[in-house]
């Protein structure tokens, strides 16, 4: 038996209705209040033989293609009350019979059941200790494939055992670099394209990957048939906008270079202070490679002396925060944006190819030049400007 709960109070419920077209389960209890069951449907394909599968992946009903308004908010106290709205995008459906656990949690187990039968396990030896302390812990997740088989989206999902639902927000992966600030849209990609998809439930545990469950295809389906006059079709939309996106991957890797271009003109001062050896040529280098850095900002997100005074000229960070507002409609990309992104892609072609250098030759030349002369070891990331003391 499978218990669904979802927070509801232990109380008797006295009146229960289906909502057949979105195929929701309302339920109204003894004086507490009303509870919806979204999409029940799942619930009609569970059996006593189907839940001695290892896992299970039901169908899903199709997914309505539009932008949440997420700027708007309507409240006049308690005269108006609304709940929370399910979450947007394609919910999906997955019953695990066992979870998905680590060499430990299986040992735990069977140890706890061994205890309770009066046996009691011996010590583990250190070789399996040390194994289970470098374990990366079991995942599941679901993997979408648009109608050509192509990989859309991997979503994270719960790896406990039972009945679980988790939602994919109908869109592609962020483009935004690792450990960098999320854009005006957050870290999240653009929508996908309506039209058929499919959807299979797979775990990664002990460096193997395993499907657990076969694809079941669902639809994105648009909200509104009818597209504005002068706008374009979602395909086409989907395409500029994937285009922006690339712009979007591109400028982020740019600022996130030289991010970890100035750590480590950081470290490398540090590194020189500490040398004892004369480097007068080296502080030359050093003051160029830090020219060249601050020029690349400067390039990327503009003058930070002229910040809030007024116009300023446009950066390359700026002309892209005005092109991805097409993000926000499902118009498309108008004429302006069109020759902004020509600017873009101009500043990063000849912006690229100096920070590649930076990064693969002028700054490790600059490093191992300075080791020579005597100067600490420099690591890749930023460091302290002491070391920690050892009491």
């Amino acid at each position: 038996m499978v218990e669904l709960t979802g927070d509801l109070p232990t109380i008797s419920f006295r009146d229960v209705k289906i909502q057949r077209r979105e195929n929701d389960l309302v339920a109204g209890s003894f004086g507490r209040g009303i509870y919806i069951l979204d999409d029940y449907s799942p619930l009609r394909t569970v059996s006593e033989k189907a839940l001695k599968q290892e896992a299970l992946l039901f169908t899903s009903r199709d997914a309505l293609w539009y932008i949440p308004d997420s700027m708007h908010t309507d409240s006049q106290g308690d005269f108006e009350y609304r709940a929370k709205n399910p979450d947007f995008g394609a919910t999906f459906t997955y019953y695990l019979r066992d979870g998905i656990k680590s060499p430990k949690q299986d040992r735990e187990d069977k140890e706890k059941k061994n205890i309770e039968k009066g046996k009691y396990p011996l010590y583990p030896e250190w070789k399996s200790i040390d194994a289970e302390l470098r374990e990366v812990e079991p995942t599941v997740y679901l993997i979408i494939k648009n109608k050509q088989g192509d990989i859309i989206r991997k979503v994270k999902a719960n790896a406990k055992k039972g009945i679980h639902r988790v939602t994919w927000d109908l869109r592609f992966p962020s483009a935004n670099a690792l450990g960098t600030r999320p854009g005006f849209f957050g870290d999240s990609g653009p929508l996908v394209t309506p039209g058929e998809y499919s959807v299979s439930l797979y775990t990664t545990a002990s460096g193997k990957t395993t499907m657990l469950a076969s694809g079941v295809n669902f639809n994105v389906k648009p909200l509104h048939q009818k597209n504005e006059a002068g706008n374009v079709s979602p395909e086409e939309r989907t395409q500029l906008i994937l285009e922006v996106e690339s712009l979007r991957r591109h400028v982020s890797a740019a600022n996130s270079q030289v991010k970890e271009l100035k750590d480590q003109l950081k470290s490398i001062r540090t590194a020189m202070d500490r040398s004892t050896a004369v480097t007068s040529d080296l502080e030359n280098q050093y003051q160029q490679l830090r020219e060249a850095v601050f020029t690349a900002e400067e390039i990327l997100n503009g003058q930070p002396s002229r910040s809030g005074m007024g116009s300023v000229p446009a950066s390359v960070s700026g002309r892209l925060f005005m092109i991805e507002f097409a993000r926000a409609n499902t118009w498309g990309i108008t004429n302006t944006q069109k020759q902004q992104m020509g600017f873009v892609k101009d500043a990063l072609g000849l912006l690229q190819p100096t920070l590649k250098n930076l990064m693969q030759n002028e700054f490790p030349a600059l490093k191992e030049a300075l080791f020579n002369a005597g100067a600490p070891w420099i690591p890749s990331g930023p460091v302290k400007e002491k070391s920690d003391k050892i009491d």
